[in-house]
């Protein structure tokens, strides 16, 4: 057995690297390197400006172009085909179809019901945007996939999108219903109906995981989880009396900073206990899956961890913030960088025998409905 891992090269302009080596992050990401994703991400920000916000689908296509190119999977890169016109084509379909019903079922509503209709198409239109957006899903992943080639070979996505949808929409009912423990056997099986349909060339990739390794970090977020919702009431509603009696006394302008601050680190205190928890439990996750993703004989590993995860979901906000989201290609090259280098591939005798898939690729329209809802993953 020989081991490959996958290899992120920062994007533009791309240098090269020392040989990977397995367990050990091949490309030591500078902010030199990073300069052309900068000045890509404010040359689509001028260009927005411009066109309005039309040519955020070339942007996006052309960042994409850009991370793909900086993969290298056994010293071959990526290849991203999409292009922005397919995008903006995919949105306008998807705009008709989420903006007509959202227009067009409350006036019908009122019309046949009068205002005791409102609440129906209210009800209607969320179960209905719920299964659209696990369509979404499936329809985003499936175009990515059909535009992602390597050494000429195209990845695809088979399967049923209404399928898709409708088990993600059911289970999402469940999660209320069984205070949020669907949680982990519902993400195992969309992922399983996602990676059971994709493929290389003429190989596909299979997907068996269980659900039982998640539960028990499932249960210690779960409970943490459980115990900020009462803290975070408590201490509000604590905040609030001392608030009031400092009003009852004339001071209400006056309040000690102490209390302020107090609040102020509170809070944020308790965000941070939810970030980690949750970084926690979604690396091991993605380790998880991967462990359980093949390609005929290459098996996959991940080394995530909840500390890096929660250390890159910081930065991350620390640059949008800072930038007012305009660096977003740079949020999203370091996303794909900690994803990609973190992830090692086991076997490799499957590459050498693939052929490329008789699948059309121009069977996948642009990621509409996914730029209607406003969800995108790089």
């Amino acid at each position: 057995m020989t081991a490959r891992q996958f290899v992120y090269e920062t994007p533009l302009p791309l240098t090269a690297t020392a040989p990977a080596r397995l367990h050990t992050p091949p490309v030591v990401v500078t902010w030199r390197h990073l300069s052309g994703l900068v000045r890509l991400a404010l040359l689509n920000f001028a260009l927005n400006v411009v066109t309005l916000g039309m040519y955020q689908f070339w942007a996006k296509a052309e960042v994409r172009k850009r991370i793909w190119a900086s993969v290298r999977v056994n010293g071959e890169p990526l290849s991203y085909a999409g292009s922005g016109r397919e995008l903006f084509h995919g949105f306008l379909i998807a705009l008709v179809i989420v903006a007509v019903p959202a227009l067009m079922l409350p006036l019908f509503a009122v019309v046949a019901f009068g205002n005791d209709g409102v609440p129906i198409a209210q009800v209607v239109l969320y179960v209905a945007f719920a299964f659209l957006f696990g369509f979404a899903v499936w329809r985003a992943q499936r175009y990515r996939l059909s535009r992602t080639s390597w050494r000429g070979i195209r990845f695809g996505l088979d399967g049923s999108g209404l399928g898709y949808a409708w088990a993600s929409l059911w289970t999402l009912a469940l999660i209320p219903l069984t205070l949020g423990w669907i949680v982990p056997w519902r993400s195992t099986m969309l992922q399983k109906r996602l990676i059971d349909g994709m493929s290389l060339g003429d190989r596909r990739f299979t997907f068996d995981a269980k659900t039982g390794p998640l539960y028990l970090r499932y249960l210690v977020m779960w409970l943490v989880t459980a115990a900020l919702l009462v803290l975070g009431p408590l201490l509000a509603t604590r905040a609030g009396v001392l608030a009031a009696t400092q009003m009852s006394r004339g001071d209400a302008a006056t309040l000690p900073p102490e209390m302020v601050a107090g609040g102020i680190f509170a809070g944020l205190l308790l965000m941070m206990i939810y970030g980690l928890t949750s970084a926690w439990y979604r690396a091991a996750q993605f380790n998880h899956f991967a462990r359980s993703t093949r390609l005929g004989d290459i098996q996959f590993n991940g080394r995530m961890s909840g500390f890096g995860l929660f250390g890159l979901t910081l930065g991350n906000w620390a640059i949008a913030i800072a930038s007012l989201g305009l660096l977003l290609p740079l949020i999203q090259a370091r996303s794909a960088h900690y994803m990609i280098s973190r992830l090692d591939v086991i076997g490799g005798e499957t590459l050498e025998a693939i052929i490329q898939s008789a699948a059309d690729p121009s069977a996948a329209k642009g990621e509409g409905l996914a730029n209607a809802f406003n969800f995108d993953a790089f």
